[in-house]
C-alpha cells in the first residue's frame, strides 16, 4: 500500500500534465503537494524546509550532486539496511547503511559495488586509519570490478545541522585511489555514533560524476 502511494504521487509530478490536485486534499497537505513538487524538480534557490518535510509522510532525502539545484526525494522501497529513493525525473539512489550502492538515471550509473557497506565505527576501532579494497562496476563507459584502494580516517565528532535540527556525529572520510585511471577523490560520512546510522555523506561514485551530497531529512522507520 505504501509503495503504491509513492509511486502514485511520483508519476503525479513526473507527468507534465498534472497541475490540478484532488479536491479530497486538506489544504495544509495541497501546500505540502504543490512545494514537494518544486522541490522533487530541484528548481533554483527553492527552500526545502523543516516545515515541507514535516508534512510529507514519507521518509526523504535531500541530494546535491556537485553545483546543480538541490532536490528531495522519497523513499520508494525499503529493504532491511537497504533503501531505494526515488526523484520525479526518474533519478533512483539505492543506498546500504549510508553508502550508495547503485543509481539509475545519470549521464555514468554505479551498477555495483562490493563491499556493500561499512561500518566504519567498527573498523576504526581496532586501527588507526585501516585500509580496504573496494571494486567498482559503471556503465558509462563501461567498467567492470574497477579496484579502489581505500584508507578510513576518522575525524573525530563534528555538530552538523540539517534543516534546523543539530547532529553530533563522527564525520569519516575515505580516501580512494585507483593508480590505473590516476582517479583520486575524497567522501565523507557523518555517522551517528550510537546506532552507525549516516546522517549526512558526500560521495564520488564515477570519475566523470560530480560529488553527490546526501542529507537524511526524514529517517526511515524501524
Amino acid at each position: 500500500m505504501f509503495l503504491n502511494r509513492v509511486l502514485l504521487l511520483a508519476s503525479c509530478l513526473s507527468f507534465i500534465g498534472c497541475s490540478s490536485i484532488p479536491d479530497n486534499v486538506a489544504g495544509s497537505w495541497r501546500y505540502s503537494f504543490e512545494t514537494f513538487k518544486s522541490a522533487l524538480f530541484g528548481y533554483e534557490d527553492f527552500p526545502i524546509t523543516r516545515e515541507l518535510i514535516d508534512n510529507i509522510p514519507y521518509a526523504s532525502i535531500r541530494l546535491k550532486i556537485g553545483k546543480g539545484p538541490a532536490g528531495l526525494l522519497i523513499l520508494e522501497i525499503k529493504e532491511r539496511k537497504k533503501n531505494t529513493w526515488l526523484s520525479a525525473d526518474q533519478v533512483t539512489i539505492v543506498e546500504r547503511e549510508g553508502k550508495i550502492i547503485r543509481t539509475l538515471g545519470l549521464t555514468n550509473n554505479l551498477t555495483s559495488i562490493r563491499p556493500q557497506s561499512v561500518n566504519h565505527v567498527e573498523l576504526v576501532k581496532n586501527k588507526d586509519s585501516p585500509i580496504y579494497k573496494s571494486f567498482i562496476s559503471l556503465d558509462n563507459p563501461e567498467v567492470f570490478e574497477l579496484e579502489l584502494k581505500v584508507k578510513v580516517l576518522n575525524k573525530g565528532l563534528e555538530e552538523i545541522e540539517i534543516l534546523d535540527k543539530k547532529y553530533s556525529l563522527i564525520h569519516f572520510i575515505e580516501e580512494k585511489e585507483n593508480r590505473y585511471l590516476r582517479w583520486k577523490s575524497k567522501d565523507h560520512y557523518w555517522v551517528d555514533p550510537e546506532d552507525g546510522f549516516v546522517w549526512k555523506s558526500i560521495q564520488n561514485i564515477a570519475p566523470n560524476i560530480p560529488p553527490i551530497l546526501i542529507e537524511v531529512t526524514k529517517k526511515p522507520a524501524g
